[in-house]
């Protein structure tokens, strides 16, 4: 009996290519499984939460009020679906009086949980979406709005996130349809409330805009206390890794050659939604028009400014000489947002723009770790990439050092 050889390879050309449809398939599936099953509950992100910045200020006789919290997305490619977070407030002076849904519409469901812990009131908030990813939300938005009703009793107090044990998926837990996130706590992380007589005065003013407060420098004392506001070269609204910045801020006096140095302070600064960087700070100064400030960011030239309120026809190209800032006692506003701080000399920070500077962001492009974010994200998007590399190239183009700053 002969065999057909050409019909038998024929046949083992079949097994092999079906073998090799298998192991395809096979791996496919442990791919997706992988993707969909254990990634979608493991925490691979955060999810930066904070409230709003004004202060609830309350009448005691039953005085009402709302204070909102606040998140965000990470990513467009991450909408929320699925918020849970405690929160604890002063029980001793205001009762929890309910959510305000037609405040924060952005998710379709809030349960609130209430209990006790000590003298403090404690809200579980779950919200909830049930609908097509496309009406998820994204970026900032409002979690929930919460109400609150005076007891009769005049005090102080905070609405705090509650930070212990974050990982607790009991009290916190920030789902996507893929994805999930650990909490992140952002400035400002409470709310004042404030019970007064008749619901004013007392505390600090508020902020205003449903964004991060300007942080107050525990050094702004002093006769003249600025409220600085500066704008980053790379940001133009609020980026995707909103923490403050420390800078350090110079206050000088006195014509080019003959400057003195009144004082330098380490400000922290906080980012508002059109992308500006908010201080409060202090400096023991005369009242007078002839002063300097010099501004130096983390990852930044040394700026320094004459001008109250400064401009420039082409961004980076600002410079001054004959110090005309005028400072008066008390609060007033310095509005520096007209210039821009041109981003580059990366820490360890030596004053200027240099090859290291230029390589350490030209090598990590693509990175995301934490100690090179800190380093190299100069447009704090979350990744070091082309955009800033294309940041720090522009930045040479203008300026490739610090202004000097007279000594102290």
């Amino acid at each position: 009996m002969s065999i057909n050889t050409e019909s038998l390879s024929a046949h083992k050309t079949r097994i092999v290519f079906l073998a090799i449809i298998a192991l395809v398939a096979i791996a496919a599936g442990i791919l997706f499984f992988y993707e969909y099953s254990e990634r979608s509950r493991a925490v691979i992100d955060y999810f930066p939460l904070r409230f709003q910045t004004e202060a609830i200020r309350l009448a005691k006789d039953g005085g009402t009020g709302s204070g909102k919290l606040f998140g965000q997305s990470p990513s467009p490619n991450h909408p929320i679906s699925f918020v849970r977070m405690t929160v604890t407030y002063p029980k001793s002076i205001v009762d929890f009086d309910g959510v305000s849904d037609s405040e924060c519409a952005e998710m379709t469901t809030v349960v609130v949980d209430e209990s006790m812990q000590g003298n403090l009131g404690v809200l579980r908030i779950t919200r909830n979406t049930v609908g097509p990813r496309a009406e998820l939300p994204i970026d900032l938005f409002c979690i929930a709005a919460l109400k609150f009703k005076a007891k009769g009793v005049i005090g102080t107090g905070k609405v705090e996130f509650f930070q212990t044990n974050p990982n607790d998926e009991n009290n916190w837990e920030i789902i996507s349809p893929s994805t999930s996130f650990s909490p992140r706590f952002e400035t400002p992380n409470f709310i004042d409330i404030i019970v007064t007589e008749d619901g004013t005065g007392g505390g600090t003013p508020g902020g205003g805009t449903g964004g991060p407060t300007p942080t107050t420098d525990p050094t702004a004392t002093g006769s003249a206390r600025l409220n600085v506001r500066v704008k980053l070269q790379g940001i133009v609204a609020r980026p995707r890794r909103p923490q403050p910045l420390d800078m350090q801020v110079t206050l000088v006096k006195g014509a080019q050659d003959e400057q003195t140095v009144i004082g330098t302070k380490t400000a922290r600064f906080t980012v508002q939604d059109n992308g500006d960087w908010v201080t409060d700070t202090g400096f023991d100064a005369t009242p007078a028009g002839d002063y300097a400030i010099f501004i130096k960011g983390p990852k930044h030239l040394q700026k320094k400014i004459c001008d109250n309120t400064p401009s420039e026809n082409l961004s980076g190209t600002y410079a001054c000489d004959e110090p005309k800032i005028s400072l008066r006692q008390g609060n007033q506003t310095l509005d520096f947002t007209g210039v821009l701080l041109l981003t580059g000399d990366i820490p360890v920070q030596n004053g200027l723009i240099d090859s290291y500077d230029i390589s350490f962001v030209r090598n990590n492009l693509g990175t995301t770790g934490e100690d090179r974010l800190d380093r190299a994200d100069l447009n704090l998007d979350g990744i070091v990439d082309t955009q800033d590399y294309s940041l720090i190239i522009a930045a040479l183009e203008f300026k490739y050092e610090d202004d000097i700053q007279p000594e102290e």
